[in-house]
């Protein structure tokens, strides 16, 4: 999806903003902490809470040891690793513009990114279904229900991104 972002077409308004300035850099202090501290503060606080209600709905309790072998230990790490790569689908979404949030107009014209996205799909359901991927990454199955809250970060980050542009305006 990263690849696919790079070939995302101009916005219209493009040609009506003015250049940025010589010294301007790239990776600026905006762009970085937007990226980090923004939505990746966001990613890890709720790929964090998945593995912990993971590892709470199949009765650990706090301080409690698990074996790095143990199904529930496995399975909370599948959640966790699935809602990374779940609200990195957010994040493409998210990032398409700088100024406007376009969620879904034109997507489908960039077919790397629909590639992206449909692998990155693909890649998340084998972490949980498909046993020689979850013995390299040593992740377990997860109920489908599991499956559904992890795919709910790709609305998150989104929906983030509009508000912090609600408030800032």
């Amino acid at each position: 999806p990263a690849i696919g972002l790079g070939q995302e077409p101009p916005e219209p308004t493009v040609m009506k903003r003015p250049p940025r300035p010589r010294d301007a850099h790239l990776l600026s202090w905006s762009v970085l902490s937007r990226a980090y501290l923004f939505f990746g503060m966001i990613e890890a606080a709720y790929s964090l809470l998945l593995f912990f209600l993971v590892l709470l709905e199949g009765g650990w309790r706090w301080g409690q040891q698990l074996a790095e072998d143990d199904g529930l230990y496995r399975s909370a790490t599948a959640v966790t690793l699935i809602s990374v790569v779940w609200m990195q689908i957010g994040n493409l979404v998210a990032c398409r513009s700088q100024h406007t949030l376009r969620v879904t107009r034109g997507f489908f014209r960039n077919r790397l990114a629909v590639f992206g996205v449909v692998l990155e799909v693909l890649f998340a359901w084998a972490v949980v279904r498909f046993p020689p991927l979850q013995m390299i990454l040593e992740t377990a199955p997860v109920a489908w229900y599991w499956f559904l809250l992890a795919s709910l970060g790709a609305l998150i980050l989104p929906i983030a991104e509009w508000l912090r542009r609600q408030i800032a305006r």
